[in-house]
């Protein structure tokens, strides 16, 4: 299972021989990856299911998920947003409808949903559906450093 995802925001700095970019351009595409990184980050916890948000059929939103998430600068070119919550995956994709069983000799105990404990040899898990958080962030966020790097050059003049 994967336990941790990594949104990343970059751009590549093989790009400036490439196109044979001074130092003013590296200030320019450093502010639109922090831009976009910043971002990022406000973006997905806004996407992110937390609590008092959503109906709550499937899954209650903790917030840990939400609070879990955090970004990173890699270097100056780029940065990435990251979790450790091991269950965004199930969140993000979905899971199928399951059974859980009890080991032989032994019960599975739980709250039942009139807080009492409830005592069974087997639970049907129904499916729950997929919210791409992950996925509608990415989307949002793309065209965002392509807007931040053209607001540099106009800025300083380089494109109109």
């Amino acid at each position: 299972m994967v336990k941790d995802f990594g949104a990343y925001v970059s751009f590549n700095d093989s790009y400036f021989k490439k196109l044979s970019l001074n130092n003013e351009y590296k200030e320019i595409i450093e502010d639109a990856v922090d831009h976009t990184l910043n971002d990022a980050d406000n973006i997905i916890k806004r996407e992110v299911p937390r609590p008092g948000h959503g109906s709550g059929k499937y899954y209650k939103p903790t917030g840990n998920l939400q609070r879990g998430i955090h970004k990173e600068k890699i270097s100056n070119f780029s940065g990435i947003l990251r979790t450790k919550v091991p269950y965004w995956v199930y969140v993000e994709y979905g899971t199928h409808a399951h059974k859980i069983k009890a080991k032989p000799g032994k019960v599975l105990v739980f709250e039942g949903h009139d807080g009492e404990l409830v005592y069974t040899t087997e639970v049907n898990i129904p499916a729950m559906p997929a919210n791409p958080f992950v996925r509608r962030t990415a989307k949002k966020v793309k065209p965002k450093l392509k807007e931040y790097i053209d607001t540099g050059f106009k800025e300083r003049g380089i494109v109109r």
